[in-house]
């Protein structure tokens, strides 16, 4: 029986004052910068102990979730900015706003401490891979990525051919998602739901089969011309996860990212969102110049962390006493699991950002189509606080089951999974689980159908047992 590590002792005991305060109610102390800092600290340690490394998938997680709901807190708390009138930091529910993040980021970094059975003491990069594995990883992504393309191209005839998405703004971007909405919004959603997908499975499989460099310029070129005309009207997400994903797997599978690969890549972040932001609520392509733009190092931080309000939303809701969810967002993300399955339907859509909107603001469910939703709260709109602590104690052991098994090399299948992972994951944390699961399980689906062998199935679920595997040199690396 292994010993149960420290840091999972400590993470216990965190957990344990969570949920005693609580239940307590004394909530307050949960607000607290110092608190939020040591535990964001604790958790990010205690992942990087479990893994043996910091830029993991888990850590980004993590990373992710604290930009969400604390890019706009923190800057607020700290008196950076005004306080918005919409996001109070502070009074009882911003207090129980804030213990449901700290619940969420101390559970995951718990859940990932219990697969300390696991370490990785070695760590390499060039990963053993068999070929026919790195292969049917390609040929997805690629077949993924093809369709992603011919929905793209069925959208930009719709609206009018190429020369239109120079002239497609965010406020007609937004209004196709929206309830109420065209028939498009099909076609670009299920591009942006699944070509990210595609595009890294298909580096996954370039780099397990240690391509010829000029593959990877081929498949640099092709995902900038996608993401750019997402930028065009001002869908930001997806570049930035996609971004992540890409120096996830590269430093994990080609070359280690060094400091000024990351510095260059927080600069242009914080130069291209408030650009971006500003373009999107123009009506023209070429009303706003970058030289317009003022550069505001906290602006894109700010507006990515309002995802705090829809949490704080969420709270004021159920405190107010809104009738919970009780697991029909789920039902719902089940139900619309079919892609190209339409737009919101106000009778009968029931994600956690609907519900919002029709008990906070009306209005702007007729007008928006959604209020915004938090991953941390559609577990806790469902089933409450107990929902969020399983939730991420599963989501975190399961996240670290699934990477160390890759960082180990002995199943690289689970890396291909983890880049499926990647983005939607992502998106949930801003939002709810219907979508996210969505452009998971069909992929998914799609590698076990793409197998020729009975094997390969297993190798998805139990690692590489038994197969034949053809050896190539790993390169270690000095951290």
């Amino acid at each position: 029986v292994p010993a149960i590590p420290a840091s999972a002792v400590i993470l216990s005991a965190a957990v344990a004052i969570n949920v005693v305060t609580y239940y307590a109610g004394a909530h307050a102390m949960w607000s607290s910068v110092f608190v939020i800092l040591t535990e964001l600290a604790l958790a990010f340690v205690a992942v990087y102990f479990t893994l043996g490394q910091w830029l993991t998938w888990c850590n980004l997680f993590l990373g992710l979730l604290a930009l969400f709901h604390l890019g706009y807190f923190l800057p607020a708390k700290l008196g950076l900015i005004d306080e918005y009138v919409h996001a109070p930091i502070t009074g009882p529910l911003a207090d129980t706003t804030m213990l449901l993040f700290g619940a969420a980021i101390l559970s995951f970094a718990l859940g990932c401490s219990f697969s300390r059975s696991r370490y990785i003491s070695k760590r390499t990069i060039g990963a053993p891979c068999e070929p026919a594995i790195a292969k049917t990883v390609l040929l997805c992504g690629l077949l993924i990525s093809a369709l992603s393309v011919v929905c793209a191209m069925i959208f930009v005839m719709q609206i009018g051919g190429p020369a239109a998405l120079l002239h497609f703004t965010y406020l007609d971007f937004f209004n196709m998602f929206t309830i109420g909405g065209n028939e498009n919004s099909r076609y670009a959603m299920t591009f942006l739901e699944y070509y990210p997908d595609g595009a890294l499975l298909v580096y996954f499989g370039l780099a397990a089969l240690k391509a010829p460099r000029h593959l990877f310029r081929i498949w640099g070129v092709c995902t900038v011309i996608a993401v750019a005309s997402t930028l065009l009207f001002g869908s930001r997400g997806t570049t930035i996860l996609l971004l992540l994903g890409w120096a996830y797997l590269r430093h994990q599978m080609v070359a280690r990212l060094n400091l000024k690969m990351i510095g260059a890549m927080a600069a242009t972040l914080i130069v291209v969102i408030p650009w971006v932001a500003s373009h999107r609520n123009e009506h023209d392509f070429d009303k706003t110049s970058v030289s317009e733009v003022q550069l505001d190092v906290l602006a894109p931080f700010v507006e990515m962390g309002l995802t705090y309000r829809c949490l704080y939303a969420t709270v004021e809701v159920l405190a107010d006493g809104a009738p919970p969810l009780h697991g029909l967002s789920y039902y719902e993300a089940i139900r619309r699991l079919i892609p190209l399955s339409g737009n919101n339907d106000p009778e009968s859509f029931l994600g956690t950002g609907v519900w919002l909107a029709r008990i906070a603001d009306p209005a702007d469910l007729a007008h928006n189509g959604t209020f915004g939703s938090s991953g941390i709260g559609e577990p806790y709109a469902n089933f409450g606080f107990p929902a969020v602590v399983v939730f991420f104690a599963l989501t975190g052991w399961g996240f670290s089951t699934l990477e160390s098994s890759f960082l180990r090399q002995d199943n690289m299948m689970a890396g291909a999974v983890v880049a499926l992972i990647v983005v939607p994951m992502g998106f949930f944390i801003r939002g709810d689980i219907t979508a996210p699961l969505r452009s998971i399980v069909w992929p998914w689906l799609l590698l076990l159908l793409l197998s020729k062998r009975a094997s390969f199935a297993k190798q998805l679920i139990g690692g590489d047992r038994g197969g034949r595997q053809v050896q190539i040199t790993a390169r270690p690396v000095a951290e």
